[in-house]
């Protein structure tokens, strides 16, 4: 899990198995105590307050990293439960997206999770169609994410408010972002997400607002292992590979190439 969101319920319930815990191993500790048994004792220091002094203070450290100790294997086995029993809303990782609309837009999301607390930080660039050269425009935006519920249990509605932000002209926009788990892999876990998204409104850098007019389709696919080992290098993840990638005819069986190809081969034919 993720270091976002304030405390939640689960880490209540981690916590309070973690004490449950602390207690039982303190009971045990006292019978050994009852039993003759004292490893804290100091008996070799003969001032009695100092004595009692040390023993509380060394007692105090030992439990504290007990605790601390219980807490972590404690949260890694409750954390790997709810997410096994959670696969249909687990969407954490990097993912690709598609955009379309007037234009057809590309980049990556990076989605952190927290249980149900989900934030994403995405990034926009424009692919390579054809002959033509990408036209250099780059956008970032950012949203939190919440969940729906739907009826069926076996499907999870995802929407998220976004404020998006233009790198060269300083423009923001914001609007929501709704997806929807369409694809899984053999394990459960999500691995392509389908929806829209609409902007509301868009500021420029004076502060001047102006009604978003932009709607469109979003395609989100998990950045597989094969992708990953192409589009990352020493400096991190490289947005002119992606650039170009769904030309590439190693990356043919891929869905998010798969996908792409075929957006770019239906706005052509428009």
């Amino acid at each position: 899990m993720d270091s976002i969101g304030s405390t939640n319920k689960h880490y209540k319930n981690i916590s309070g198995i973690s004490t449950t815990v602390l207690i039982i191993v303190i009971q045990a500790y006292l019978m050994l105590i009852l039993g003759g048994l004292d490893i804290f004792n100091f008996s070799q220091i003969e001032n009695e307050a100092l004595r009692y002094v040390l023993q509380i203070l060394i007692q105090l450290v030992a439990f504290s990293f007990i605790y601390s100790m219980i807490y972590t294997v404690v949260r890694a086995i409750y954390c790997h439960k709810w997410i096994r029993e959670n696969r249909n809303c687990f969407i954490r990782g990097m993912w690709l997206h598609i955009h379309v609309k007037s234009e057809i837009r590309i980049g990556t999301v990076e989605i952190k999770q927290n249980f149900n607390t989900i934030q994403a930080n995405g990034h926009n660039i424009c692919p390579k169609i054809g002959d033509n050269l990408p036209e250099h425009r780059e956008t970032t935006w950012h949203y939190i994410m919440g969940m729906v519920k739907d009826e069926d249990e076996n499907a999870r509605d995802f929407i998220g408010c976004y404020t998006a932000g233009d790198v060269t002209n300083q423009v923001s926009k914001d609007g929501i972002h709704t997806l929807r788990i369409t694809e899984t892999d053999k394990a459960g876990y999500a691995r392509t997400m389908v929806g829209g998204f609409r902007d509301t409104f868009k500021i420029d850098s004076n502060g001047v607002y102006d009604v978003g007019n932009h709607a469109g389709n979003l395609y989100f696919f998990k950045l597989s292992d094969k992708c990953k080992k192409y589009l990352y290098d020493e400096n991190g993840f490289n947005y002119s590979r992606l650039c170009d990638m769904h030309e590439l005819e190693e990356f043919s069986n891929e869905p998010y190439v798969i996908e792409l190809r075929r957006i770019i081969a239906s706005q052509d034919k428009a």
